[in-house]
């Protein structure tokens, strides 16, 4: 083992703050560590922060001051992802990309001149199958909706009121505050 510092070279995974940055948040590290969601003082303090921080990364990037800050890689995926899905319109599919490293794997065995290991076929025909079985899904039922699904329909059925009716699953849009899941996935039209 060498006594030599080692070389980082995950920067994708997690970098090294600029000593500026560690300057600016250390305040809000320290004393001022309110959730900026939070009504009371410590909460106001931290929601003019995240105000001025969102103004200057706007400034920086000549753009306007409606952007997301997200804790990381993950749940910034996660809500590009979510985002992508709610604005297609009548588009049935949303393939991601967890077929990458088995379809790069895949494609690197034969470019390197290497032969496919036993297991390589099996798994390929599953990947295949699980494939095949989301872009060939479809399927409708009659749903109960609550007072908690309310949304607006065509040809007169109050949307206050439950009701059962087809429906083809996609995302549901509501009027208070909620991530689009799996439990919301039935808009009407």
């Amino acid at each position: 083992m060498s006594d030599s510092a080692p070389i980082h070279l995950d920067h994708n995974a997690s970098t090294a703050l600029l000593p500026e940055v560690v300057e600016a948040m250390l305040p809000y590290l320290r004393e001022h560590f309110g959730n900026p969601s939070s009504g009371h003082v410590f909460g106001t303090r931290a929601r003019k922060a995240v105000g001025r921080a969102r103004g200057q990364v706007a400034a920086l990037l000549g753009c306007d001051d409606e952007m997301v800050f997200t804790s990381g890689g993950t749940e910034a995926n996660n809500l590009a992802i979510r985002g992508v899905a709610e604005a297609r319109d009548d588009r049935r599919h949303l393939v991601t990309t967890a077929l990458a490293p088995f379809v790069g794997a895949t494609l690197a065995v034969p470019l390197l001149g290497e032969r496919p290991s036993a297991v390589a076929y099996p798994a390929a025909a599953l990947m295949a199958v699980g494939l095949w079985l989301h872009l060939s899904e479809r399927h409708h039922h009659a749903h109960e909706h609550d007072a908690h699904h309310q949304h607006p329909h065509a040809g007169g059925v109050e949307a206050r009121d439950g009701h059962a009716h087809r429906h083809r699953h996609a995302l549901l849009r509501h009027r208070h505050a909620h991530f689009p899941d799996t439990h919301h996935r039935h808009p009407h039209g």
